[in-house]
């Protein structure tokens, strides 16, 4: 299976934070046997970030982004992945009351699995649209790890089948 992940965030454009999130989801990832090919940072840019999706649809199995599900005006990645897909919304009700800036963290597509995250408050996401599996987890990496850990590596373990495992050592000469 090939997997892309997709970054998003200014902050990581501009140095502003270390990139962490990648290099601990590759080297998950091909733990269980999936081939990451590809790997995008873009900004919080409506127009960019379509363009990204779309390119990562054209040529991978799986998606994985990483950020912009948080309340800010920056978090834009669900919205712009249900704008590309066509896909609508419906509000997650929790049974608890929520701030305004919030309402927009329980926007969930329809026809998405809720990936929980108990360490923030934006949850992941996985969506299967038209034989592809995309996957949005938290940009924060103690979240990203967690929901990962939790609920996504799980997930890929149950719905698809291992198809080889890479091993990777170094050897240091002098």
């Amino acid at each position: 299976m090939k997997v892309e992940v997709i970054n998003t965030g200014t902050e990581l454009l501009l140095g502003e934070i270390l990139n962490t999130n990648f290099q601990y989801l590759s080297r998950q990832l091909n733990k269980l046997g999936f081939d990451v090919l590809y790997q995008t940072t873009v900004g919080d840019n409506a127009g960019r970030l379509k363009d990204v999706f779309k390119n990562a649809l054209e040529r991978a199995d799986i998606i994985i982004t990483t950020g912009g599900l948080g309340p800010t005006r920056g978090d834009i990645t669900k919205e712009v992945l249900c704008e590309t897909l066509n896909l609508g919304t419906y509000f997650c009700k929790r049974g608890l009351c929520m701030s305004g800036n919030n309402e927009k963290q329980a926007m969930i597509p329809v026809g998405a699995e809720i990936l929980t995250n108990e360490v923030g408050t934006a949850p992941g996401l996985a969506i299967r649209h038209e034989g592809k599996l995309i996957v949005l987890l938290p940009g924060p990496p103690s979240e990203m790890q967690h929901v990962y850990e939790k609920q996504l590596e799980p997930f890929l373990i149950n719905h698809f089948t291992k198809q080889g495992i890479i091993y990777s050592h170094i050897i240091r000469l002098r």
